[in-house]
């Protein structure tokens, strides 16, 4: 994971992610990437978007 500061609004957060389903538990996962973009408000930290590239 890498998260990158974004000057006067928040960050970028960049990664990997699998997801499992637990009806199919010999189901191969494999990994995806995904972003979030972080906003700072006073403070305050909310995801402001998040993208899945899956």
């Amino acid at each position: 994971m890498e998260v990158h500061e974004i000057a006067g609004f928040g960050a970028v957060e960049i990664g990997y992610h699998k997801f499992y389903n637990n009806q199919e538990p010999d189901a191969l996962s494999n990994p995806s990437r995904f972003i979030t973009v972080w906003k700072n408000t006073e403070g305050n930290w909310k995801m402001h978007r998040i993208i899945s590239l899956h």
